[in-house]
C-alpha cells in the first residue's frame, strides 16, 4: 500500500510511478542455494526502504528487516530508532582486538571460479588472526554482526540490495561498516547492479584492524 517504487532481486523492477514517496528493494532468498539443500544452513528473506530520489545513496534507506527463514529469528532497524533483534535493541560489544575470540565470517561467493585462488590468498592474513566462518547468506552475515551474533565480516562481492539493509542495521546498532579502502558507505551511490567490497565489525578499531590484513 506505499506510494512505492518496488524492485526484487528474482523479478526486478515490479511497477513504475510518476512520483514515487519511497523506492524499496528486497531479495526472497538470500542464500537460495542454502534453501534449495534443505536449509540446514540459514537462508534469509531481506528488504530495504528508501526515501525516493533520483540518485539514491546508502545513507538515504531508512527502513531495514532481514528474516531468518529457518528459524524464524528477525532483525529490524528504522533511520535513528536502533536496531532490534527479535525486538531487543543490540548494542556494541566493544571488542577491537584480532584473535581467536573473533567470530568472523568471510565470504568468497561461489567456488570454483578463474579468480578463486587469488580471491582466497588475498584474505589469508585475515585467516590466520581470527576465527572465520562462512554461512553464505550475505543478509545474515550483516545481521548477525548488528546483533553482536558475529563480531565481523567480510564480503568481497555484496550485492547492494542485501548491503542497504545491512548497512542500516548495522549503523543503526553503532557497529562499524566501510568498504576496502576504509570509506563509509553513506555518501556513496547505491547501484543496484553493482557489487561492493565491504568489511563490517563491532567497532572501527577492529574494523581497521582487519582491513589491514586484505592484501
Amino acid at each position: 500500500g506505499l506510494n512505492a517504487i518496488y524492485t526484487s532481486e528474482e523479478a526486478g523492477k515490479i511497477n513504475d510511478l510518476p512520483n514515487p514517496e519511497y523506492a524499496v528493494f528486497w531479495d526472497e532468498v538470500d542464500g537460495t542455494f542454502n534453501w534449495q539443500k534443505g536449509g540446514l544452513i540459514p537462508s534469509a528473506a531481506v528488504i530495504a526502504a528508501f526515501e525516493y530520489k533520483d540518485v539514491l545513496r546508502f545513507k538515504d534507506v531508512i527502513f531495514a528487516g532481514i528474516l531468518d527463514l529457518k528459524v524464524g529469528d528477525l532483525w529490524h532497524a528504522q533511520n535513528g530508532s536502533g536496531c532490534f533483534f527479535n525486538d531487543n535493541k543490540v548494542f556494541s560489544n566493544g571488542k577491537t582486538q584480532l584473535g581467536e575470540d573473533v567470530y568472523l565470517v568471510i565470504d568468497h561467493g561461489p567456488c570454483p571460479s578463474r579468480d578463486s585462488r587469488a580471491n582466497v590468498e588475498r584474505f589469508l592474513d585475515v585467516y590466520a588472526s581470527t576465527w572465520p566462518h562462512n554461512i553464505s547468506c550475505a543478509g545474515i552475515h550483516l545481521a548477525g554482526v548488528a546483533s553482536g551474533h558475529f563480531d565481523a565480516a567480510v564480503l568481497p562481492i555484496q550485492k547492494a540490495h542485501e548491503l542497504c539493509a545491512g548497512y542500516l542495521l548495522i549503523r543503526e546498532a553503532d557497529r562499524y561498516i566501510a568498504d576496502f579502502h576504509g570509506l563509509d558507505l553513506g555518501n556513496q551511490e547505491f547501484d543496484f547492479n553493482k557489487l561492493y567490497e565491504i568489511v563490517a565489525a563491532d567497532t572501527k578499531e577492529l574494523g581497521e584492524r582487519i582491513l589491514g590484513k586484505i592484501r
